[in-house]
């Protein structure tokens, strides 16, 4: 039976390519044949790839069912080199045939030969896989480095707007339930709830209306 493993990191990437290269192959059905991650390569502790995993590993515990498991880049099956070899070991163990659409397929006569050079082009692309992601967070660490704060200690971007979510503002209900509390009428998990809200972002909510209403 032939598998699809298919990983994007967030939902700004498009998952389109590889959902192609999969229906291609007659793979449609998530959660059968397709599987499906949005997370982070560096980690394979995924939801979509562990259930695929165990569902290789049920499939062939009375010997090889012949499964191939196809990967559009070895990328997208991670970014960690360690973690690469071991789970290519651990699935091939089951007796199931990776094929990473992205390594160029080299017969020779020998089969030890064959395996040595895909072995050799994944140890590459692991270690190239990994080095960026290595790149890419230290970029990002040197670009938040570089970048001033106000008299409030917040990150001012090259723009002058402070980085990150635009605070929100205080529900206008919110002096109401305040007054309330104040009598003893209301409690404060009771406000909670009524506004959705956790327990640090209420707090956040009534220190920011105490001090505007002490001001």
């Amino acid at each position: 039976m032939d598998f699809f493993y298919a990983r994007i990191s967030s939902s700004s990437q498009n998952l389109g390519r590889q959902l192609v290269e999969a229906r291609k192959l007659g793979i449609t059905t998530e959660g059968e044949d397709l599987f499906i991650d949005e997370q982070s390569g560096t980690s394979f502790n995924r939801t979509g790839f562990i259930k695929l995993k165990e569902i290789l590993k049920a499939r062939n515990l009375d010997g090889s069912k012949g499964d191939v498991l196809y990967v559009h880049e070895l990328d997208r099956f991670g970014r960690d080199y360690d973690e690469i070899k071991k789970n290519i070991v651990e699935i091939e163990s089951y007796g199931v045939n990776i094929k990473f659409m992205d390594i160029p397929l080299i017969e020779t006569t020998d089969e030890a030969t064959n395996k040595l050079i895909r072995d050799q082009f994944i140890a590459t692309l692991s270690y190239v896989a990994q080095k960026e992601t290595e790149k890419r967070k230290e970029r990002q660490r040197q670009g938040y480095n570089a970048l001033s704060k106000n008299s409030e200690g917040k990150l001012i971007g090259k723009n002058g707007k402070v980085v990150g979510r635009p605070k929100k503002p205080l529900p206008k209900e919110f002096g109401g339930y305040y007054e309330l509390m104040q009598k003893g009428d209301l409690k404060a998990t009771e406000v909670m709830k009524i506004l959705g809200v956790k327990k640090s972002r209420f707090y956040e909510m009534k220190k920011e209306y105490e001090d505007k209403i002490n001001n």
